[in-house]
């Protein structure tokens, strides 16, 4: 399993909401436009109904509503199966566009550790031809080896990124 499934995963889950959000703002639109809306008649019902459905279209698509659900968890879990028992695991959110995730051997502590930077890049989501991209920042310390710092890139498969801690 590679990091950019999950980077993918997230990516579809935004374009599906951009595209469901602005087609009911454009029947949204059509409807308002119109003259004859009675109160509780056909047009104000659907009217109403598509306003429900745009203001509730974030749980609808909650994976895109919130990339560390869609793309650091999953990841931090996966890892954390991975290595079994034998690591603690840490997920720590550094603001809205970073996430941290830690891994430390329980009896050897940070001599045998690993941490893992994911940095979301800035994208404009009201672009039809969205794109998303994460960078990936590797921090590795196994007792044979000096400590090292690598940006990884995000099509890396998860068991070469523990492999040294194996």
């Amino acid at each position: 399993m590679k990091l950019s499934n999950f980077v993918v995963a997230y990516e579809r889950s935004l374009i599906s909401l951009n595209h469901e959000a602005h087609d009911l703002v454009s029947r949204i639109a059509f409807i308002k436009q119109k003259q004859d809306i009675i109160p509780g008649g056909r047009l104000a019902s659907r009217l109403s109904l598509y306003e429900y459905q745009l203001a509730s279209i974030e749980q609808k698509h909650r994976g895109a509503a919130c990339w560390i659900a869609t793309v650091a968890q999953p990841i931090f879990t996966v890892i954390t199966k991975r290595l079994g028992s034998a690591y603690k695991g840490a997920l720590v959110q550094a603001g809205d566009r970073c996430a941290s995730l830690r891994f430390i051997h329980r009896d050897e502590g940070p001599s045998r550790s690993l941490i893992l930077d994911l940095t979301l890049a800035d994208f404009d989501t009201s672009r039809p031809d969205l794109s998303v991209s994460i960078q990936v920042r590797r921090q590795l310390s196994v007792p044979s080896a000096a400590p090292v710092m690598e940006h990884v890139p995000v099509d890396t498969h998860i068991d070469d990124l523990i492999r040294p801690l194996a």
